[in-house]
């Protein structure tokens, strides 16, 4: 009985050195919301939705984990418009930072721009 006991305590304190290292992709936001990196990553998300030169939704990308790439401006001709923003979760996994379709699933690696882990 006694050999258990500490087989238990053994195995526990493992878990306990490994919990707090996070295992597979956890919600990240950006270190830096700099007009450079902004860019950079409506580059990559414009790839993603097929557009060049899109915008994208002027909230803080360090503190949300997640990224709204705006609808086409109206044309001269149009007065209102039913398109809706398309919208990436930042993810990391190790220290890769990518971005997935919240519809989709579709996965756009955002190289050289860096994330962390969103905070609790």
């Amino acid at each position: 009985m006694k050999r258990l006991s500490s087989l238990a305590i053994g195995a526990a304190s493992l878990l306990g050195l490994t919990g707090c290292h996070t295992a597979g992709p956890v919600p990240a936001s950006l270190v830096d919301n700099s007009e450079e990196t902004r860019t950079r990553v409506a580059e990559y998300l414009g790839g993603a939705v097929g557009r060049a030169g899109v915008e994208i939704g002027p909230a803080d990308l360090t503190g949300a984990s997640s990224v709204s790439v705006l609808p086409p401006p109206l044309s001269p001709l149009e007065t209102a418009s039913v398109a809706k923003p398309t919208t990436f979760d930042v993810m990391m996994d190790g220290g890769a930072c990518y971005a997935v379709h919240t519809t989709t699933g579709e996965t756009v690696m955002l190289d050289g721009v860096v994330c962390e882990p969103q905070s609790e």
